[in-house]
């Protein structure tokens, strides 16, 4: 997989894809295994790669709250120090060494 960010635009090559989309788009990031999961407001697309790939080139919007999953910090709703829950109903993880760090990410957003 390579990832190229152009203009706010994310590009995702894959041997068989080529995917567009805005970082505005992207609600989350999760890792399983090899592959990344990617939800959008309307998709959710799977390749593979490395979450720490992609991490470094998404901007500053996003935020790394567990091993797993990568989130779009414009996306969330709440957090009750064991879960953020994001528009469109979505719940991820938070890591206990990250709760209060993102306690305080969230209270001055």
């Amino acid at each position: 997989m390579s990832v190229v960010i152009f203009d706010n635009a994310v590009i995702l090559n894959t041997k068989k894809m080529k995917y567009y989309l805005r970082q505005e788009q992207i609600i989350y990031v999760k890792s399983a295994g090899k592959k990344i999961i990617i939800r959008t407001e309307d998709d959710i697309i799977t390749i593979y790669g490395t979450m720490k790939e992609l991490e470094a080139k998404l901007d500053e919007n996003f935020y790394r709250c567990h091993r797993k999953y990568l989130i779009n910090m414009k996306y969330v709703n709440a957090c009750d120090g064991k879960n953020i829950y994001l528009d469109g109903d979505y719940v991820v993880q938070i890591a206990r060494e990250k709760q209060k760090e993102f306690a305080g990410l969230f209270q001055s957003s």
